[in-house]
């Protein structure tokens, strides 16, 4: 009976041993578990975290492109404006001036006009001249004959 006994303590300590162990390895196995879910979710923050401050990164540049482009365009006025005025003054300095080119016109259609009235002038002179010399003799035979007629200044008046 003792070596009966002794049997039976073995086996229960023997079987004890083994559900103590694998409670043990069923523990392990849990917090193992328990740990990759930590790990996942500590991965997950960590990534959001990642994933958030892209996106800021995303947003702030893409307010500085709209102030880049934004400053782009007002240059390539700015460059529009100053390519227009050195064309002005570069067509100033070589002589084609756009108001000096006006006024040129003008002074040209003046003297073109000019030379047009000093034509008509000179041809309507040219007849004036004709008829005084056709109407001349009339005018002085007119011209004596008005003489007899008219007291001479000569001559003091009596009265």
């Amino acid at each position: 009976m003792e070596g009966l006994l002794a049997f039976l303590a073995g086996t229960g300590a023997l079987i004890a041993g083994l559900g103590y162990f694998m409670g043990q390895y069923r523990k392990g196995r849990a917090d193992g578990k328990k740990d990759t879910i930590d790990i996942s979710k500590d991965t997950m923050a960590l990534l959001t975290s990642q994933v958030e401050a892209l996106q800021r990164i995303a947003e702030e540049s893409k307010k500085e492109i709209q102030r880049l482009s934004h400053e782009v365009v007002r240059l390539q006025t700015q460059l529009d404006e100053k390519d227009k005025k050195l064309k002005e003054y570069l067509d100033i300095l070589q002589g084609r001036d756009p108001e000096l080119k006006t006024f040129i016109k003008n002074l040209s259609d003046v003297a073109t006009q000019s030379g047009e009235y000093m034509k008509t002038s000179s041809e309507t002179l040219s007849r004036l001249e004709k008829f005084v010399e056709k109407v001349e003799p009339f005018m002085e035979a007119m011209t004596s004959r008005v003489e007899h007629l008219i007291p001479s200044t000569a001559e003091p008046m009596r009265g």
